[in-house]
């Protein structure tokens, strides 16, 4: 009875923390700015139309990251269970779980600069707002910037429409093994998953595709190659990437690196091929152009690439590739001359975002606003929804706060990713690299070809007769 009553009290603190995580979820999207005044506990509303001053609460504590997103984005949902039973999942499904996510969880919302741009995924959105006069912050809480700026509800909507995967449980036993839940070791995979999952939604969907307001079918049909379950229906599960893990000594419950997952998603880009798609993988920090020429326009042989740059033949099929580089930026930190170039890098247009993260904690990095980053976490724990019936869960897999991390607290072991849908998009790739090299400080480099062409044995005998 001791105990049951110690997890009792456990269970009501985990409860407490879980509503104040959810106290301060991002409010309604209109003109009103609420206001509190700083010597009562009471909100106003002001009407921005007014001309009044807007006042901005101030933190009495830093909005220092932990590890996992807000509870807000989960909401309770059903799903049938065995025997036709509904199975109601809630915040929590054990004593384990609640207090894995009471700790992880999220205490304060991130703030952002009022007046500086933020790059997402390609993206810039201008958050500047006609009322930057009233404005006495040089930071806001990211719900008070809603109030006053409309490239930051546009950023909130191509946030929000972004797929967020996060540690699941009760899903299907992992091969050769009774693994039904990945919370503690799966967050890499998860990463890899976002990456991947966002960059074949950017290459079938419009970059202008929201969550809430468009048509959700194509959407729907990525998300479930990536269900937690185990077959050909769902390529990219956690099941077959564990799988597929093996060729790579990698078993289910090991922590994986940027370079090992990405080897790993390789492997089933390349068997499922998703709309066309393939994968490219760096090797040593190199890119070379006749491994993707030959992975992307495998009907063209190499030799054939001056001829037909020459004639007025049809331009051949390029495959859209992803294109992975793994890299070590310093010993324990990201050394401070890499700064700007990843910045640059993330800005692109080309990019779909960066697995890296903290020590021991991998993150999905998909923008940033000055010195800090933005990320979508995977520390958190969701239940699997049904297999046939997962659009009822479908708000569980996008993330409504957009949360952030100091640069400087990134850790140096990361993977760039990019998404070139064209030749010319890989050609203005190439472009791109060989700009920001120009800086004395290198990332990584592409290289026509891993090895200059070497003479056969018989054309240098003939070459020694000649003289």
């Amino acid at each position: 009875s001791r105990f049951l009553f110690i997890m009792t009290e456990l269970e009501d603190k985990a409860t407490s923390l879980h509503n104040f995580a959810t106290g301060s979820s991002v409010s309604s999207l209109d003109s009103f700015c609420e206001v509190q005044d700083e010597s009562s506990e009471e909100h106003e509303t002001v009407n921005i139309s007014q001309g009044k001053p807007i006042k901005i609460r101030k933190e009495k504590e830093s909005s220092s990251l932990c590890l996992s997103p807000p509870a807000e984005t989960i909401q309770c949902y059903e799903t049938e269970g065995t025997g036709g039973k509904k199975a109601r999942f809630g915040f929590f499904t054990s004593t384990k779980e609640k207090l894995y996510n009471m700790v992880k969880a999220y205490r304060y919302q991130p703030n952002y600069s009022p007046y500086t741009p933020i790059f997402c995924m390609g993206n810039i959105y201008n958050v500047g707002s006609d009322h930057m006069d009233r404005i006495e912050s040089n930071e806001l809480l990211f719900d008070e910037l809603l109030q006053v700026s409309q490239g930051a509800k546009d950023f909130l909507g191509s946030f929000s429409s972004l797929f967020w995967f996060t540690y699941r449980n009760r899903f299907p036993k992992l091969v050769k093994s009774n693994i039904t839940s990945d919370m503690g070791w799966g967050c890499m995979i998860r990463t890899g998953q976002m990456m991947l999952a966002n960059g074949i939604r950017k290459l079938v969907l419009s970059p202008d595709w929201n969550f809430v307001r468009d048509d959700r079918t194509i959407h729907n049909c990525i998300l479930e190659w990536f269900l937690d379950y185990p077959g050909p229906s769902h390529p990219f599960s956690i099941h077959n990437i564990v799988s597929a893990g093996s060729y790579f000594n990698v078993k289910a419950g090991d922590w994986l690196s940027p370079s090992i997952i990405a080897h790993i998603l390789k492997v089933l880009v390349r068997k499922q091929k998703p709309f066309g798609l393939t994968m490219y993988v760096a090797k040593e920090n190199t890119i070379y152009k006749d491994e993707i020429f030959k992975l992307c326009e495998p009907t063209r042989g190499i030799e054939q690439e001056e001829e037909e740059e020459d004639s007025d033949n049809e331009t051949p099929v390029f495959h859209p590739v992803i294109i992975v580089v793994p890299v070590r930026l310093g010993l324990d930190t990201i050394e401070e001359c890499y700064y700007s170039l990843l910045r640059t890098l993330l800005s692109s247009t080309l990019s779909i975002g960066i697995i890296g993260g903290k020590p021991n904690s991998s993150l999905y990095f998909i923008g940033f606003q000055d010195e800090d980053v933005i990320l979508l976490d995977p520390h958190m724990v969701q239940p699997t929804p049904d297999e046939d019936n997962f659009e009822s869960a479908v708000q569980s897999f996008h993330c409504q706060v957009p949360h952030k991390l100091s640069i400087r607290d990134m850790d140096p072991s990361l993977a760039l990713n990019f998404l070139c849908r064209t030749r010319k998009e890989f050609e203005e790739f190439c472009t791109l690299v060989h700009d920001v090299n120009q800086s004395k400080d290198v990332i990584f480099e592409i290289k026509d070809s891993a090895s200059p062409p070497v003479p056969s044995k018989k054309v240098a005998v003939s070459l020694h007769k000649i003289e």
